[in-house]
């Protein structure tokens, strides 16, 4: 083998190598969020080299001399999180929601520590911003608490409940309705899906569970932790797609067993009705 024929081979795998890294971080940050914020004291200086950590993960970082903390990558969902430095008594936040794609910000207030006393735990929910300020695009958030509240039973039927989003008429007699959803007015196969960051085959389709007879993709209610719809322009990681951008990321495993089952009929004894059963 020639010099020039090994050099043309090593530099193919090492492009195929950076393809490869890239893509695994694009994914990545299509399904996961980041945490941000400032540790700081009683006085509101800033606390270096202080600990900042999700309870329950390996997730932490440490700040810099502004006081100043992020961490990246950080599956979505209420969280609970924790900072700590010698000297001061630790400080817990809990109710802290980590949402697909958006930056969280999360500050912290460390109280100095004069004699052994217990630690401080602010218990409640945090105050999550209502729209997260690097968000620059139309975008509608779903979380699966919100689901739970709403009178649908699967995740199309929740998005046609948003803004700028349409829905088909189903018809009452029919044994089992997907709505299609249209977004600004396209065609109902026209929007494109991301699954924990992966495209899926484009339109709606891929979230009722079958079109024209063939298998396809279903994500029940109780199956993703949250979801969203964009319904202006999207960014450059999106594409593929004339009406919106459907960007779904799905529950993962936690320390309890969770699960559901629902049963819904229309046929009530003395009453007339279209023998609708579902489970």
């Amino acid at each position: 083998m020639t010099h020039a024929r090994w050099n043309a081979i090593t530099r193919r795998v090492v492009l195929v190598g950076m393809a490869l890294v890239a893509g695994a971080t694009a994914l990545a940050a299509q399904s996961t969020g980041k945490v941000e914020g400032r540790v700081r004291d009683a006085q509101e200086k800033p606390i270096a080299n202080a600990t900042v950590y999700i309870v329950g993960t390996a997730f932490n970082n440490t700040t810099n001399a502004s006081g100043y903390y992020f961490i990246n990558n950080v599956p979505p969902g209420l969280v609970e999180m924790r900072a700590v430095f010698p000297g001061y008594n630790p400080s817990n936040i809990s109710g802290v929601r980590v949402t697909t794609g958006n930056t969280i910000t999360q500050d912290f207030k460390l109280e100095q520590k004069a004699q052994n006393v217990a630690e401080i735990e602010v218990k409640g929910t945090a105050k999550n911003a209502l729209v997260p300020r690097d968000q620059v695009t139309s975008r509608q958030m779903i979380s699966g608490g919100m689901v739970d509240k709403l009178p649908v039973d699967r995740l199309s039927a929740a998005f046609a409940f948003q803004p700028g989003v349409t829905a088909s008429v189903c018809n009452s007699s029919a044994s089992s309705c997907s709505p299609s959803l249209s977004v600004r007015g396209s065609r109902t196969d026209e929007q494109n899906t991301y699954l924990d960051g992966v495209p899926v085959s484009a339109g709606l389709r891929t979230l009722t569970g079958s079109s024209g007879g063939s298998s396809t993709l279903g994500i029940a209610t109780g199956a993703f932790e949250d979801a969203s719809i964009t319904t202006g322009a999207s960014s450059s990681e999106f594409g593929n797609a004339q009406g919106g951008i459907i960007n779904i990321t799905t529950k993962t495993g936690g320390s309890k067993y969770t699960g559901m089952l629902n049963y819904e009929t229309n046929n009530f004894p003395g009453r007339y009705g279209y023998n609708f059963n579902m489970f």
